[in-house]
Formats: C-alpha cells, structure tokens, sequence
C-alpha cells in the first residue's frame, strides 16, 4: 500500500518538474578531477612528448581548454532554462511568466500560443 502512495506521489502533474543540472556539473567536475589527477602522475612523460612540438602541442591544449570552458558554459545556460520551463508547469494557464528562455524560445513561443 504505502509502494501504491509513493507511486501515485510521483506521478502527479506537480511533481513532475525537471531536475537541476548541477548533478552533471558535478560529474563534470569528477571526471576533470580524474584526468587531472592522471595527467600530473605522467606530467614528466607530458612533457616530454610536448616539447617535441610546442606549437602543435600546445594549439591542441588550448582547443582542448576552450572546449572544456565551452561545456561548461553550454550546462551552465541550462539553469535558467529549467527554471522557465519548471515554472510554466507549475504555473496557471493564464499566469504569465515574465522572462522568456533562450535556448527553449520555440518551444515557448508554441507553449503561449497554445494557451
């Protein structure tokens, strides 16, 4: 019974709400922390193989800085997002919302024309 009332908890419109990102940023972080942790076990090895091309080498590690900066950006973006699209479930149909999302702007636009 009390597995029966926990389900039908979950299932009601309310609850249903998307969850924050931070549980990814946080995995983000893990991995980095990893690579780091490897990277400074062989950094002679590093640097070594890095000196054999500095140029090229360090091209790389900089493409490879701005990607990891721009994930973490793109997943940062995310939190405003999820605040819009979690109160526009929450909220009455005829409640207006007062910023509209970036990256979810066509689904908002179709979202108000809907109700």
């Amino acid at each position: 019974m009390a597995r029966k009332r926990s389900q039908d908890i979950r299932s009601a419109p309310l609850a249903r709400t998307l969850s924050s990102p931070g549980v990814y940023l946080m995995r983000m972080l893990v991995f980095l922390a990893l690579v780091g942790f490897i990277a400074a076990i062989l950094a002679g090895q590093f640097i070594n193989a890095f000196q054999s091309n500095p140029g090229l080498n360090g091209l790389i590690i900089f493409v490879l800085l701005v990607g990891i900066v721009f994930a973490f950006w793109q997943v940062f973006r995310l939190y405003p997002e999820i605040r819009w699209v979690n109160a526009f479930r929450i909220a009455d149909p005829g409640l207006a919302i007062s910023h509209q999302p970036v990256l979810l702007a066509p689904m908002a636009t179709m979202l108000r024309d809907r109700t």
